[in-house]
């Protein structure tokens, strides 16, 4: 089970949760070939889909929602007119024929092929149909509709998906466990599908840049395989074409490009694994790369009238803007004494702007002129070198003579607000792994065990909070998780629980008394509201400074959750 953590400045920080359960499948019926299958009356058999198109062979039966979607494994025959077809559940009856069994409606009848589905779904033009959201039934509570079967038929259902106007149908046989509800699919055998992969590109330096430009595209693969990155390779491509490929090496290829002309690219990175059991391939979204041809940037130089004027006398400034290609540049330019601004822009007109003061003060100035240009788009601003002009005191003025001169000066100070933030030490890329869950010593439930958070930081420190912020004010930082969940199974948040919590301190900080509270996990043994909520684990009540604090991540779970990897979210937050 994995966790990768990701820091958010201002308050809060979020972390993705994945992980493995080494547990039995949803039921156990029917580890043979059901005695009447393959159906005789059925044409064909039935793949069943997720929401995202993913083919599913088991789920939680208690939702109308699992499986979203029942496509035929072959086409229409010709005895069906009408392109309509529902979702139906049958009973198997012992020493029966297939067309007597018992059955009962899922979902109502549809129109296919399914429009506005996932691809995988919406491109058959095989007979299919789909739960429908408002009036679907689920598995589960359709199965009480029958008496309960024993024998070879204990706990077996068929899922048919009828054609409308005609006794024709496919059909495909699952298990329900009479007491979670959990299908699994038994007849045809279910395909073994390699678990799904994303790869993102990113491309550096970022757009626009000017030509020729030397970008280099980095594709990150995940996830990994049982902790090793996954073999295979990555394409590149601009649009349609190829620019190369390069291997995966622990999660990651890259592709420099150099040279690159001007125009807008439209860069994507597709992976393609070595074994394609072991991890499905998968195709970045695109990157709009624009590369610009350089604008030219005009010179502009600044000159002064009178470098040591009195004060109150008048001072003209004057820039001068050179030509490209023989031309003057229109713009305005604007005239500054340090950061402060001398007056309004001023129209360029034959290359020079000028500008005339009497408002300079005593002491010495530094001069610039920042050129705008009228046509941003094909020529780039640019700011003069500083000329120094070194105003003198006014004629008869104390500072006129030596030693009689006093100059008082105001100082200013910024006390500033500072920040608070929380970082974690883990990315998408370097989850934080909670490993595999196995039975407790009692065998009541499942368990990660208690896996420590700093012991998986490279750096060694854990949780890292750190208070800049000015007026000692105190802060509380809790954690809350959401449920795990794969497909429609689910591993409850308060499951998840952290404990141990232990503040470590570095000297000389003024940050050193940091309160904790542990948060266990639910149990069979000790019933915990866990993670459920948003639950405190540490505080303080005044001081600056950096504190990294570690605990204990456990994760519990009944004994009757389906196998598979499960997902979830735990967010930090402080404040």
């Amino acid at each position: 089970m994995r966790v990768s953590f990701k820091s958010v400045v201002a308050g809060v920080s979020t972390l993705a949760v994945a992980g493995v359960i080494a547990a039995a499948g949803a039921s156990s019926a029917a580890a043979v070939t059901p005695p009447y299958d393959p159906d005789p009356d059925a044409f064909a058999t039935v793949t069943f889909y997720d929401a995202t198109g993913n083919v599913v062979t088991s789920g939680d039966g208690n939702s109308n929602q699992s499986p979203k979607y029942v496509v035929a494994n072959a086409a229409k025959p010709a005895g069906a007119v009408n392109s309509i077809a529902g979702i139906f559940l049958y009973a198997p009856q012992p020493n029966q024929p297939t067309g007597l069994f018992p059955g009962t409606q899922l979902s109502k009848n549809t129109v296919y092929p399914l429009a506005g589905t996932p691809a995988s779904v919406g491109t058959s033009a095989n007979p299919a149909s789909q739960m429908d959201t408002a009036t679907a039934r689920g598995i589960f509570s359709a199965t009480k509709d029958f008496v309960a079967n024993t024998g070879t038929l204990t706990n077996l259902f068929q899922i048919r998906l009828k054609l409308s106007q005609t006794s024709l149908y496919a059909a495909t046989t699952i298990s329900v466990d009479p007491v979670t509800g959990a299908w699994a699919q038994v007849y045809p055998a279910p395909p073994v599908v390699a678990p799904g992969s994303t790869t993102s590109l990113a491309v550096s330096p970022a757009s626009p840049v000017n030509a020729p430009a030397n970008p280099t595209l980095t594709a990150t693969v995940a996830p990994t395989a049982a902790g090793t990155p996954v073999a295979g390779t990555v394409e590149f491509f601009n649009g349609a074409t190829s620019l190369g490929t390069s291997p995966v090496a622990s999660g990651v290829a890259t592709k420099s490009l150099t040279g690159v002309a001007a125009g807008s690219y439209s860069y994507t990175a597709t992976f393609t694994p070595t074994d394609p059991a072991v991890i499905a391939g998968s195709t970045s979204s695109a990157v709009l790369y624009v590369v610009q041809t350089p604008k030219p940037t005009p010179s502009v130089s600044v000159s002064a009238s009178n470098t040591a004027p009195a004060v109150g006398s008048p001072v003209t400034f004057t820039a001068t803007i050179g030509q490209i290609a023989g031309a003057n540049v229109p713009g305005t330019v604007e005239f500054f004494d340090g950061a402060t601004s001398l007056g309004a822009p001023v129209a360029a007109a034959g290359g020079t702007a000028s500008l005339t003061t009497s408002s300079l003060t005593q002491g010495p100035k530094s001069i610039t002129a920042k050129f705008v240009p009228t046509d941003a788009t094909s020529f780039n601003g640019a700011t003069s070198a500083p000329v120094t002009v070194n105003v003198q005191p006014a004629a008869g003025s104390p500072c006129a003579a030596p030693g009689q001169c006093t100059d008082p000066q105001g100082f200013v100070v910024t006390v500033p607000v500072g920040t608070l933030f929380i970082d974690t030490p883990f990315t998408a890329t370097n989850p934080f792994d909670l490993g595999t869950m196995s039975l407790n010593s009692t065998a009541t439930e499942l368990s990660t065990g208690a896996k420590s958070f700093k012991g998986q930081d490279p750096a060694g420190k854990g949780i890292t909070i750190t208070d800049t912020r000015s007026g000692n004010l105190p802060w509380t930082a809790s954690l809350q998780s959401t449920n795990f969940a794969k497909g429609s199974a689910l591993i409850e948040a308060k499951n998840l629980g952290f404990t141990g919590v232990t503040p470590s301190y570095i000297g000389g900080n003024a940050l050193q008394a940091v309160t904790t509270t542990d948060n266990p996990a639910n149990s069979v043994a000790a019933p915990k509201p866990g993670l459920a909520g948003v639950s405190q684990f540490a505080r303080a009540a005044a001081g600056a400074g950096t504190v990294y604090v570690d605990g204990l991540f456990t994760l519990n779970a009944p004994t009757s959750t389906p196998a598979g990897v499960y997902t979830g979210t735990v967010t930090f937050t402080i404040g």
